[in-house]
């Protein structure tokens, strides 16, 4: 952990775990949401919450 942080939350799965961030990050205006194997590599990357960009990158994910 960094610094002085605690640990937040806590979740029994990783579904659970990835609903709760793309509800927290669309509630606050949105960004991207990463999501993280055992290993600590990356599985997948998704921008939520919109925004105005006008030449956004094409999603080959979804």
């Amino acid at each position: 952990m960094r610094g002085s942080a605690t640990r937040g939350f806590v979740f029994d799965t990783q579904a659970e775990a990835i609903a709760s961030g793309r509800e927290k990050l669309i509630s606050a205006g949105g960004g991207e949401l990463s999501v993280h194997g055992r290993n600590g590599r990356v599985r997948s990357k998704d921008t939520l919450g919109g925004g105005n960009d006008p030449n956004p990158p094409r999603d080959r994910e979804h």
